[in-house]
């Protein structure tokens, strides 16, 4: 009869235990599984854009708007000045960047520059003062925080006079 108890609660406890640990790792498992499918997606949706982003770059290339590949063409002043800012994003934890770099229609300005994105406040607000720091050659128009959850939205327009 004791032997029959203690195997009757063996077997007891390893349904528990096996329906407790089951139950938790198989939650977290299809958590990680939907986040997976998210980043895939993702993925997805970046390849697709930067595939159209190529396809546009090269039909503009074939129709003699953008210097060839390899080829680095006449430094404009909107160029300088895109280049500047991406260089400036590089490291500087801003995430979800849209820029647009134009010559300015002001005839004392060369170049429009607009700029969204996010990051943590210290680097939004660094990033900021670095593109304003003397000698870039932007003078800032316009900055907008907004508060996102743990991230801050920043929304930039800076006007560059003459060459940056």
């Amino acid at each position: 009869m004791n032997v029959r108890l203690a195997a009757g609660l063996l077997v007891l406890a390893a349904v528990g235990v096996h329906m407790g640990l089951t139950t938790r790792y198989r939650s977290e498992a299809a958590s990680a599984a939907d986040e997976f499918r998210q980043v895939r997606e993702e993925r997805r949706k970046v390849a697709v854009r930067l595939a159209r982003t190529v396809r546009l770059e090269n039909a503009e290339r074939r129709a003699g708007r953008l210097p060839a590949e390899g080829e680095r063409g006449p430094l404009t002043p909107a160029r300088a000045a895109r280049l500047q800012v991406v260089r400036s994003l590089e490291g500087s934890g801003i995430e979800r960047v849209r820029l647009g770099v134009s010559p300015a229609l002001v005839v004392p300005q060369s170049v429009s520059v607009r700029l969204k994105g996010e990051g943590s406040f210290e680097d939004v607000v660094r990033f900021a003062g670095h593109i304003a720091r003397p000698g870039s050659g932007l003078l800032l128009e316009m900055v907008a925080l907004d508060t996102r959850q743990d991230r801050v939205g920043l929304s930039l327009e800076a006007m560059g006079l003459g060459r940056p």
